[in-house]
């Protein structure tokens, strides 16, 4: 399963009012040969006592099962937990990579090892990654109708440009193919099959008119061109739409200030509105000039009750969102590299905190009483006013947004180039956390009861009316969001031959299904076969129908008769060079 790319950093304790915080429980230990908590968990909702148990399981229908605990895997995903489970070392432990990812030599991992410059962490030969990431980039070539960036024009970043989704490729020469038709004509032919294609002045947009596999739509950038130019101090900015770039270019060049960003990478989100009243409950209010009595013996009026407090749990911030993440395959930058800001948007600002309600008014004081000619009860007190609720606490500042994760892949000799230089400056910080949101206000004191009313012999006192209350008091001041993590990035090593290699090796792109029973036809999707291409299968050569564009094989009889599920190690290979191609 993928990783997450943010950490929802430390919860706190619900607290009952008065009481303790609960205690923290340790966590549970795992059943299952996992590394996702969540996923062990669910497995063991689902009834999976023991990894014998989920050995036993159907690949499909365990994925229906973890639908259904909102675990969704993909169906190699539990194919490969089910063998894991089995007791099987899974493709990457047992793969033998082609001898075409030639070894870097040793005074290049010593650079690497040494590399210490800003914003670029070191990352070791890793022949698996070069040739995931080429596969990838060849991929995207394919995907575009491109066979080699040569047949490309150049791109040009010209002040400020900004890039939306999908495909950009640097506008071919009018170079005529067979038949009389240009490069490009063809090119947009092509395209229009299953894209939107807008014709720029350098360069071609291609946008997919269907929504990703996801469902979701397009959030990706690429940039195709032999040669990416800044030219006049240009900028490079991503729209406020877009989740990574992608660059393959065979040179980039620059003269003077250029720099790589996104739209409102140092805006944070607008501040977060409460979801309560502006105001909490005020207290019921007096009528200052009518008395109401507080027993049958007083003749002061009722004191004015107190405003309701606010609610204490204002909501926080919006998380700042993630930054993108770029992905450049460079041959050469004689020029070095241009600014990369890619560090996290700030957390959003906390909501407001509640005003706490108003205070009540006290009641008028008792009337006085006159008989014959002396004043036998003189005017009650007035009720004293009430006190204004406290104000709500401010809502804690959002977490900052992610950094962004930048991948360079590039050949050694411009590794070393790069090496010389001191003026990299690539920003993957996480985004600063938001600012905590305004306190509420205290409510207003209530006003106190007037004095009763006076009668002939007992005259009007006005300092007895009653007092007023106390204003309420401010919320508390919220806390100020925790800073995003921050991203990653390095520069990963390729050679010439890696690039040859993926240019005319086979490679499988996806089984068709992930999972068979004995009978049933694996399609084997793939890219450059051969008419000599077959499967190898566990080790063995296997019978194949070979159309142009994919093999077939059925699951052998022996493998499966003792288990329910296997995980096969498939690869194509030549009867003429037998190199495979793993999967």
């Amino acid at each position: 399963m993928d990783d997450e790319k943010r950490n929802p950093g430390p919860v706190r304790p619900a607290r009952r009012p008065g009481g303790r915080p609960p205690a923290e429980r340790a966590p549970k230990p795992q059943r299952f040969p996992v590394t996702d908590p969540e996923l062990d968990q669910a497995l063991t909702r689902a009834g999976f006592e023991s990894p014998e148990k989920l050995a036993q399981a159907h690949p499909e229908r365990l994925r229906l099962i973890l639908a259904d605990e909102a675990v969704e895997m993909a169906p190699r995903q539990v194919s490969e937990l089910v063998a894991r489970a089995q007791g099987h070392a899974l493709p990457s432990e047992v793969i033998d990579y082609p001898s075409v990812m030639h070894e870097l030599p040793s005074q290049a991992l010593d650079q690497v090892k040494r590399l210490d410059f800003t914003g670029l962490e070191p990352k070791r030969d890793d022949a698996l990654e070069r040739m995931l990431a080429v596969r990838r980039a060849r991929g995207i070539m394919q995907a575009a109708g491109v066979d080699e960036l040569e047949s490309l024009g150049p791109l040009s970043v010209e002040a400020r440009r900004e890039l939306g989704p999908g495909t950009y490729l640097g506008r071919p020469s009018n170079a005529s193919r067979p038949g009389g038709q240009s490069f490009e004509d063809d090119l947009i032919r092509r395209a229009r099959a299953q894209n939107t294609v807008t014709v720029l002045p350098d360069s071609l947009h291609l946008l997919p008119r269907k929504p990703t596999r996801s469902g979701g739509p397009v959030t990706e950038a690429v940039i195709l061109g032999s040669v990416l130019e800044f030219v006049r101090d240009g900028q490079l900015v991503l729209a406020s739409d877009l989740s990574s770039l992608v660059i393959i270019t065979q040179r980039l060049d620059y003269q003077r200030l250029t720099r790589i960003s996104y739209v409102f990478f140092d805006v944070p989100p607008a501040t977060r509105q409460s979801d309560l009243p502006e105001r909490a409950t005020d207290a019921t209010r007096w009528d200052r000039d009518h008395f109401t009595q507080v027993s049958e013996d007083s003749n002061s009026g009722a004191d004015g009750h107190r405003g309701t407090d606010a609610a204490q749990d204002t909501l926080p911030g919006h998380a700042g969102p993630p930054a993108p993440d770029l992905t450049l395959y460079v041959l050469e930058t004689p020029g070095g590299l241009p600014d990369i800001e890619l560090s996290g948007r700030p957390g959003g600002r906390g909501a407001k905190g509640q005003d706490g309600g108003h205070g009540g008014d006290g009641a008028r004081g008792r009337p006085s009483k006159t008989e014959l000619m002396w004043c036998k009860r003189g005017v009650g007190h007035g009720g004293r006013g009430g006190d204004g609720g406290t104000g709500g606490p401010g809502g804690d500042g959002g977490k900052g947004g992610r950094g962004g994760e930048v991948k360079i892949f590039t050949l050694l000799e411009n590794f070393q180039a790069l090496l010389s230089r001191d003026d990299l400056d690539i920003n993957i910080a996480g985004g600063l956390g938001g600012a905590p949101g305004e306190p509420g206000k205290g409510g207003d004191p209530g006003q106190g009861g007037k004095a009763g009313e006076p009668s002939w012999q007992c005259p009007h006192e006005p300092e007895r009316e009653g007092k007023p209350g106390a204003a309420g008091a401010s919320g508390a001041e919220g806390s100020p969001g925790e800073p995003g993590e921050r991203g990653s990035s390095r520069i990963q090593l390729l050679t010439t031959a890696d690039w040859e290699a993926i240019y005319e090796s086979p490679w499988i792109e996806t089984l068709d299904p992930w999972w068979a029973t004995v009978g049933e036809t694996v399609t084997v999707h793939a890219v450059n076969l051969t008419p000599d291409a077959k499967l190898r299968l566990d080790g063995a050569i296997s019978t194949v129908s070979s159309p142009s564009w994919a093999l077939m094989f059925m699951p052998p009889v022996s493998a499966l008769a003792s288990m329910v599920s296997a995980l096969f190690e498939v690869m194509i290979c030549s009867m003429s060079t037998n190199d495979p191609a793993p999967e």
